[in-house]
């Protein structure tokens, strides 16, 4: 029986991750969860747009962080997500900085900069 190759995985502009619904997220998505991929980069030159940690979870659920686990928790938590009278879920456009930064303080999916 023939084994099968491992293969790293390098997705420039990963920033272009940010709804799990787009189909580029869930072709990344299912590329990053493929059994043979044994190593996964992330890159990108661009700040996450508007800051927004909302936008770092397809980032998280591709490197299979703990965090990305359950997206409803992440949203509660980190973007002070509610439900609204209307039964939609609000996420608020601005949260601070400090959430975002305690998301990556615990990833390498953020670079510090010089």
């Amino acid at each position: 029986a023939r084994q099968e190759e491992q293969v790293a995985l390098i997705m420039d502009e990963a920033h272009y991750m940010q709804s799990l619904k787009s189909k580029r997220t869930t072709k990344a998505l299912n590329l990053a969860s493929d059994g043979r991929c044994c190593m996964l980069a992330l890159l990108t030159g661009t700040p996450i747009k508007n800051g927004r940690p909302a936008n770092l979870f397809p980032l998280l659920k591709a490197v299979n962080h703990p965090l990305a686990t359950d997206q409803r928790a992440f949203e509660v938590r980190y973007c002070k997500a509610r439900q609204t009278s209307f039964g939609c879920t609000s996420i608020c456009a601005c949260t601070s900085i400090c959430a975002s930064t305690s998301i990556c303080a615990s990833t390498s999916i953020c670079a510090s900069t010089s």
